[in-house]
């Protein structure tokens, strides 16, 4: 007698990797939280008091005069030229620490919410089925967060870095930052395609359930 073949879960490999994620995410963050309570270094701009706060700059907004980088082995006629620094500050005041975490922060907590929603989709999606229409109220939802959150998030670090190189260099002023803004086009193309995905669930949910009225 043939071994009947058990049907996958379309759900899948989905759950599997959404469930992963959240257990690593959940070691990185208590790993960040011994690092800023216990440790010698810092994160999101907060660590113990005697360890500087740092945060990444674009090298086109510093003025960086009199550096002579040279590279053992270079031919003559090549250079090498930085792209990028770290701006470090010993002992940042409390609005200055709240600025440098602003500018690392709010991609952390994009993420964390990224994986909070998904798992509620999947969930849902188990409770009452892949092809409703609260599974594509959920997606939608999914959708929305990406476009809004990615484009927010972007703005608001971009506004905080430039906030923190006012208050460190004459050349600068809150709006630096803004030079360094960079589009999420990925993000937002994807949470486009999820809202117009979950449009299609909804129309093809509704047609399943006037279908099944008129049987």
């Amino acid at each position: 007698m043939a071994k009947t073949q058990r049907p996958r879960n379309p759900l899948e490999p989905l759950t599997t990797t959404v469930t992963i994620l959240s257990a690593l995410t959940a070691l990185w963050l208590g790993f960040m939280t011994l690092v800023i309570g216990f440790g010698s270094g810092s994160a999101f701009g907060w660590g113990r008091e005697n360890h500087p706060a740092c945060v990444d700059v674009n090298g086109g907004l510093l003025r960086i005069e009199n550096v002579d980088i040279t590279g053992a082995g270079l031919p003559s006629g090549s250079n090498l030229g930085a792209s990028a620094y770290s701006l470090c500050i010993d002992h940042p005041a409390g609005l200055l620490r709240a600025g440098i975490a602003l500018t690392q922060l709010p991609s952390t907590l994009l993420f964390l919410g990224f994986l909070l929603l998904v798992g509620r989709l999947l969930r849902g999606a188990q409770a009452d089925g892949v092809h409703s229409r609260p599974t594509a109220r959920r997606l939608q939802l999914l959708g929305w967060y990406l476009i809004g959150g990615s484009l927010t998030v972007a703005t608001v670090e971009a506004l905080a870095l430039g906030a923190v190189l006012a208050s460190q260099t004459p050349y600068s002023d809150w709006l630096s930052g803004v030079s360094q803004w960079h589009a999420p086009f990925a993000v937002v193309l994807a949470g486009i395609g999820l809202v117009t995905f979950a449009r299609i669930m909804r129309i093809g949910a509704t047609m399943s359930d006037d279908l099944e009225g008129t049987v």
